[in-house]
């Protein structure tokens, strides 16, 4: 599935959110905008545990982290 970046709307606005292949490496560009908010990860357990080592820079930036 290529990369796609949907935009959930809510009350206060709205968030980006990126699903698809490279999803990762676009992820960390998002470095600053992150700082004071929280992460959702959707993820299965198998791909986690191979890839979440990657995630490490996204997760200290992020004010709340969250997997899902």
């Amino acid at each position: 599935m290529p990369l796609q970046t949907l935009t959930l709307r809510h009350p206060s606005g709205s968030t980006p959110v990126l699903v698809g292949e490279d999803a990762l490496a676009s992820a960390h560009g998002l470095l600053e905008w992150v700082a004071r908010r929280t992460v959702f990860l959707v993820s299965t357990p198998r791909v986690l545990g191979l890839h979440g080592h990657r995630l490490e820079a996204l997760r200290n930036a992020a004010a709340r982290w969250t997997v899902l």
